[in-house]
């Protein structure tokens, strides 16, 4: 994901300290090449997360996808994480979750962020009974 000079990517199998729940790199352009700025990972990341597979930016706010996070004992249930810059760091602002939490619903398997308006992508919501996937809109500070 690239915005303007700064450069987002998604390592999400990383094994970081054997949790294996994924990463976030953001590299920042310089005027002649990309330097290494943060590693951004879930702070309760755990294995099988894929925190990282989905991931945008926005200047100084990115939402990171971890759509196989087991939430509130639902499996694969998913959630995003919004980290806000502040000064040369980034701190996690927010985690997101489906209102409704369901197995395998797949939260966070795509986003988007605009301004402070983020969009999170369920797959595999099943909405009305069909399983035929949602979209969630936040909007706020």
């Amino acid at each position: 994901c690239l915005d303007g000079k700064r450069l987002l990517v998604g390592a999400y199998g990383d094994n970081d300290q054997g949790k294996r729940s994924g990463s976030a790199y953001v590299y920042g352009w310089d005027g002649k090449r990309w330097r290494f700025e943060e590693k951004l990972k879930a702070p309760d990341g755990t294995a099988t997360d894929q925190f990282g597979r989905s991931l945008a930016m926005d200047g100084d706010r990115i939402i990171v996808g971890a759509h196989g996070d087991q939430v509130g004992g639902s499996r694969r249930a998913g959630s995003a994480y919004v980290f806000k810059r502040s000064g040369t760091s980034w701190i996690p602002s927010a985690k997101l979750t489906a209102g409704r939490l369901t197995s395998m619903a797949d939260f966070g398997r795509s986003v988007d962020i605009l301004g402070e308006a983020v969009m999170v992508g369920a797959p595999g919501d099943p909405e009305q009974g069909a399983w035929s996937g949602g979209a969630y809109i936040f909007a706020g500070k």
